[in-house]
């Protein structure tokens, strides 16, 4: 079982493990956002207090059943077969760990045998992940987004992906529960693009050479290294990844694009006020000293000005996109049942 968290986190995944029953026939492995600079030690003793069950730092080896692993900061957790690995790879939607990476090797080693659980959280880490793990035959399980602190996603997936159950967080464990007693029947073969974007995973890089294996070259450049971007279409979902490894949802990329060119506009500003600054004091100093072009330099000073003036109309006047996905309007529609968040809703997908 994997389960995949971010803000106010803490305390949804306190609420699942609680519930988890001792003699569990599974393992489970969690992914929530932190600090770099927290401590997993610190993380681990808060959890084994909600637990009957054994609570670990996830790490290089095998794993057993009846034991929870958490991710560590700043370190991928990926599954392969009957162990654990631990990378410090390419991040992912700029997160690392990330909920996508976890649940991406889930799918590909587990396929039906792999519960994905999403819970509360912001933007949209996990959606990726949970498309891998839906279409290689694993249960997908989201918090009811009316019951998330916040909502963004739960509403990512849900709106992307053919999610299988969508309860509030206090049902997640009697359901888990009750699918980990079942056994497993492969509902559909593992993709085997899902299996090469695992692997990808665990060698860190892709290799320039092995960059169109994931997708299409677009026109689009990474934000954290500057390399060319491949798009991969996945149900609904479309994401990019360049090849040093670095990946981005579409929605994720376009934040990040904001930034970048939000961050540019600062600096070409800082430039112009610098050149006309210059340009002012060379206009007061050719006039001082009787000389011809005092004239010129002040106009171009000007003319500068209006630049300035024009880029700070952008930077501080534009109204902000919304975040995508608008939690204050979202409304999805999965198998003719409309879940938003002003619906309070706890819904099972029928065979």
């Amino acid at each position: 079982m994997v389960i995949g968290a971010s803000a106010g986190g803490f305390q949804a995944v306190s609420d699942v493990i609680s519930g988890l029953p001792v003699n569990l026939r599974a393992a489970v492995f969690i992914v929530i956002h932190v600090s770099s600079e927290n401590s997993v030690e610190s993380m681990v003793n808060y959890f084994q207090r909600n637990t009957q069950l054994n609570f670990r730092k996830a790490d290089n080896g095998r794993f057993e059943y009846g034991c929870i692993y958490l991710a560590p900061p700043d370190r991928h957790l990926l599954l392969k077969e009957d162990k654990m690995i631990l990378t410090k790879g390419p991040s992912e939607n700029k997160y690392r760990p990330s909920i996508d990476h976890l649940f991406r090797s889930a799918a590909a080693y587990y396929g039906s045998r792999a519960i994905g659980v999403i819970l509360t959280g912001l933007m949209e880490d996990g959606t990726a992940g949970m498309a891998s793990l839906g279409r290689s035959g694993g249960i997908t399980i989201v918090q009811d987004p009316q019951d998330a602190i916040f909502s963004d996603m739960p509403l990512s997936v849900l709106g992307q992906v053919n999610v299988d159950i969508v309860l509030p967080v206090a049902k997640i464990s009697s359901e888990i529960e009750k699918l980990v007693s079942t056994p497993a029947i492969q509902r559909s073969p593992i993709p085997p693009e899902v299996i090469k974007e695992a692997q990808i995973a665990e060698r860190v890089a892709i290799g320039m050479e092995h960059a169109g294996d994931t997708g299409k070259l677009s026109s689009f450049t990474c934000p954290d290294c500057g390399g060319a971007l491949w798009g991969h279409e996945e149900e609904k979902l479309t994401h990019y990844r360049c090849h040093t490894g670095h990946c981005f949802t579409d929605s994720a990329l376009l934040k990040f694009k904001s930034t970048e060119v939000e961050d540019t506009l600062w600096v070409v500003m800082r430039m112009l006020e610098e050149k006309r600054n210059l340009l002012k004091v060379m206009s007061d100093k050719n006039k001082l000293q009787g000389g011809r072009n005092f004239s010129i330099l002040s106009e171009r000073a000007k003319e500068t000005e209006v630049h300035i003036e024009r880029i700070k109309e952008i930077l501080l006047y534009t109204p902000a996109l919304p975040n995508i996905p608008d939690t204050s309007k979202t409304s999805v529609n999965i198998n003719g049942v409309a879940i938003s968040d002003k619906d309070n809703v706890s819904w099972r997908k029928q065979d």
